[in-house]
């Protein structure tokens, strides 16, 4: 690691990537202290160099908008207990024959197996066993953030 010249370890606290909420890590970015914007996939990366490669896409961030992390600003990390347990959980369901669902909104969660939805999403793809699941466009999340 190159120390930053004022801040040496560049220590950073996190944020879950999945709730938002308190990371369980903190970030020691050294002299790496730049989010560049992928031109290519819009993804985030903490701590790059124009010479890296996205991490989400793989491309050359040479041509990405940059700018430097806030003094303050706390960066994705692990994911939180919480999280961790509730994917874990999601994960069990799948394999007891439920399927994953997500929303354009960005929430997620599963549909239990052996509901008339589950049966019908594993036929239709031909999967029986293993992780598949649904796109929905709305769902009650996005009808209680849009909700008068």
């Amino acid at each position: 690691m190159i120390l930053h010249k004022e801040k040496g370890v560049n220590p950073r606290m996190t944020f879950c990537p999945r709730c938002g909420g308190d990371g369980p890590d903190i970030a020691l970015l050294g002299n790496r202290d730049s989010v560049i914007t992928c031109p290519f996939c819009n993804a985030a990366n903490y701590g790059a160099f124009r010479s890296s490669d996205c991490g989400s896409c793989g491309q050359l961030l040479s041509n990405g908008e940059s700018r430097k992390i806030e003094e303050h600003e706390r960066i994705p990390g692990s994911l939180c207990k919480t999280c961790e347990e509730e994917v874990e959980n999601f994960k069990k369901e799948v394999e007891k024959g439920g399927i994953y669902w997500k929303c354009r909104c960005g929430a997620t969660g599963v549909v239990k197996g052996g509901t008339e939805l589950a049966v019908k999403v594993r036929e239709e793809s031909g999967i029986a066993v293993g992780p598949v699941g649904v796109e929905f466009e709305k769902c009650p999340r996005c009808e209680n953030l849009n909700a008068d």
